[in-house]
């Protein structure tokens, strides 16, 4: 008996673990941002990973990027960098990316303001 329930104890254990959504937090580039904004600090702490990731939509796999997090992909950033330099390099280019077609507004435009750069969400 205490055989089968070790058994079924450590099954559980298992099944569990792999169920389990894995979390990719990615410190660096929070810090680097603050580093870079440090005007932005408690807003950027307060909308952590979404500074650059927006909520998902319906059937929406992973933490989808908002506006700025795909221009910083466009700008150069590579997944799960770890080079402070290179974080630093592509928020400065991202900068200069216009946010809407058509308009004048960059995103260092929105980091001046006092503003975080992404769009905020659509009601």
């Amino acid at each position: 008996m205490k055989k089968l329930l070790t058994i079924g104890v450590l099954m559980a254990v298992a099944i569990t673990m792999l169920a389990a959504t894995q979390a990719e937090a990615r410190p660096q580039y929070q810090k680097a941002f603050v580093k870079k904004y440090p005007k932005l600090t408690a807003l950027a702490k307060k909308a952590k990973c979404n500074v650059c990731h927006r909520k998902k939509k319906a059937g929406e796999k992973g933490k989808p990027r908002n506006d700025y997090g795909t221009a910083m992909v466009k700008a150069g950033m590579k997944k799960n960098c770890k080079v402070a330099a290179k974080i630093v390099e592509a928020l400065v280019k991202t900068e200069k990316i216009v946010v809407v077609k058509g308009k004048k507004e960059t995103f260092g435009d929105r980091l001046k303001a006092g503003k975080l750069p992404g769009s905020p969400a659509k009601k």
